[in-house]
């Protein structure tokens, strides 16, 4: 309800279902609380860590506020940002209008208010996507949309975020065939020089001729 804190513990995640099928889910360690459930407004503070928020398109509006500065959904797949080196928002699809700024926040941008990296504070920039590639957190939110019919057909940058994933995944099979196939080659390497001493012995024990003392006339 109204005024609740949730809050997830350093190995839990969390999901909250809003009846027009929304859906604002926790990172570990993150707490937001519930400001407003009204059937037009809902309104969420986020208090600590990663939240990511998949929106429905509709009159309804949506809001995450992060220290003051409210991030709404614009019909959108977002994830807000705070912790001890920033505080922001990386929009994955459609768009999210931050207060404050004059644009709204595109597709594939991200915006950090407050950010220990002077290039990103302030300003709206490119989402690197092979980070979020490697990001646990942004596959797991990547995985429950495409569960969803709704979502499933708007992942937005989550598509590029996908193919960089099957790309790794090939990446990681062609090298662990490449140490396969180079420890097969070290084995028969190491067969053919166990072969060749063996046969270089042979030839030097027939070659040596033991002369028993008294044989020879």
């Amino acid at each position: 309800g109204e005024g609740a804190q949730i809050k997830t513990a350093s190995e839990s995640r969390a999901v909250l279902a809003f009846d027009d099928g929304s859906a604002l889910r926790l990172d570990a360690d993150s707490t937001v609380q519930i400001v407003s459930l009204a059937t037009n407004d809902i309104e969420i503070t986020q208090i600590a860590g990663m939240a990511y928020s998949r929106v429905v398109p509709s009159k309804r509006s949506y809001t995450v506020t992060v220290d003051g500065v409210g991030y709404k959904a614009l019909g959108t797949a977002f994830s807000t940002i705070k912790t001890s080196t920033e505080t922001g928002v990386r929009v994955f699809q459609s768009q999210v209008r931050v207060s404050g700024v004059a644009d709204s926040v595109a597709e594939g941008k991200q915006f950090f208010k407050n950010s220990s990296n002077v290039a990103l504070k302030d300003k709206v920039t490119d989402i690197d996507v092979d980070t979020m590639a490697n990001d646990g957190f942004v596959k797991w939110n990547l995985e429950q949309d495409e569960k969803v019919a709704t979502f499933k057909d708007k992942l937005g940058l989550l598509v590029k975020v996908k193919e960089r994933l099957v790309q790794k995944d090939k990446d990681a099979e062609a090298e662990k065939q490449r140490q396969a196939a180079e420890l097969a080659e070290k084995a028969k390497q190491a067969a053919e020089q166990k072969q060749s001493e063996s046969t270089v012995n042979k030839a030097k024990d027939k070659a040596t001729t033991k002369i028993t003392p008294g044989t020879l006339k």
